[in-house]
């Protein structure tokens, strides 16, 4: 069980995006069944590097309003318990509309304000709700009265959101999505290298143990000195 977690909120150190090269990898074998990249699993053609150190790490796309993700979330939190130390786990929201900007927002607000998992879900709860609505203003609008039941009241929501810190951590997000190619969710990105969608799998416990696979591999592949 890993004894220490280093959170990659993004989000909080917003690194820059850098580009590497990359070899070709044509598959992989995970507990007896092989994997065809360009299939299950992407290898970059551009892989991204976080600038704030050489950690391997594991990044989950994710939609407020995706009830897969809302379903997969405590799978992950789980999993993550039984990850080695030493990796950079975190979370972006994804974006490809105008309310997920919204969403967007509304996760890195939270996050700016360390709200915790427990509202997490309840954001996860209130957007699923609002589904049938593509009006940006009403979801503005219902998402800042969940947080006022935090006892963030209006102003200071409206504050957050049009602050310069949040704006920044919203186009990161949208510019990860960009340079990962990442149009579905729940997604996963491995180093900045490797791409899963949880529809090419049968099973979150599937997609975890290929995605278990390539991190183990990342964390061979670190400077001897690094540990």
């Amino acid at each position: 069980m890993a004894s220490i977690f280093r959170y990659l909120t993004l989000f909080i150190l917003l690194p820059t995006l850098l580009a590497c090269e990359q070899k070709s990898e044509s598959f992989i074998e995970v507990n007896g069944k092989t994997y065809f990249a360009n299939s299950e699993f992407v290898v970059l053609d551009t892989p991204i590097k976080f600038s704030e150190g050489p950690s391997p790490n594991f990044i989950e796309i994710f939609w407020y309003g995706c009830p897969h993700c809302e379903r997969f979330e405590p799978i992950f939190q789980d999993w993550q318990k039984t990850l080695p130390s030493g990796l950079l786990v975190g979370r972006s929201p994804a974006i490809w509309s105008e309310v997920m900007v919204v969403h967007a927002y509304a996760y890195h607000i939270a996050q700016e304000l360390q709200l915790g998992h427990d509202f997490h879900m309840q954001l996860f709860t209130r957007i699923l709700s609002l589904r049938v609505s593509k009006d940006v203003d009403f979801h503005k609008t219902r998402i800042a009265s969940l947080f006022a039941e935090q006892g963030i009241d209006r102003q200071q929501f409206d504050t957050l959101y049009a602050s310069e810190l949040i704006a920044r951590k919203v186009a990161f997000s949208g510019s990860l999505m960009k340079k990962a190619s990442i149009n579905s969710t729940p997604s996963f990105l491995i180093n900045g290298k490797y791409l899963l969608t949880g529809s090419q799998f049968g099973s979150s416990q599937e997609l975890l143990a290929v995605a278990r696979h390539l991190l183990e591999k990342e964390l061979q592949n670190q400077p001897s000195d690094w540990w």
